[in-house]
């Protein structure tokens, strides 16, 4: 059985590996947990669910914060950044196979996150052969 820590740990010990963790300009979080008042690029990473069986699965967010810019009088989605970072995103979480941790990407959404960046959301299904 792995733990949700242990999930968030290969989870992040794989990104910093990838493009996507060199390109951002920020930092990697876990727990689901980004300080208040970041302006950076920031991916965090949290486990929702986690069921135990002899094939765990769990659920797991890995959200990519990008940085709004200013058009006109309004701040609005860094459209070009924000398409090189979901392909980078895409890139590294589509399907990840370490033999007995496997985890594939089920969902991809855009997040007007209101405080002046939007997020870039990858919806993990994550598989971990549990020995007997």
């Amino acid at each position: 059985m792995q733990t949700d820590t242990e999930i968030e740990d290969i989870i992040y010990r794989h990104l910093k590996e990838t493009e996507l963790a060199s390109e951002v300009n920020g930092t990697i979080y876990k727990n689901g947990e980004r300080p208040a008042g970041r302006q950076s690029e920031d991916i965090v990473i949290h486990v929702l669910a986690n069921v135990v069986d002899s094939v765990q699965k769990a659920i797991v967010l890995v959200n990519i914060y990008t940085q709004d810019v200013k058009r006109d009088d309004a701040l609005v989605r860094n459209d070009p950044r924000f398409k090189q970072l979901a392909q980078l995103g895409k890139n590294a979480l589509e399907w990840v196979n370490q033999g007995i941790n496997k985890w594939k990407v089920e969902e991809q959404t855009s997040i007007d996150a209101e405080t002046d960046e939007h997020i870039i959301q990858f919806k993990l299904i994550y598989k971990h052969l549990n020995s007997n």
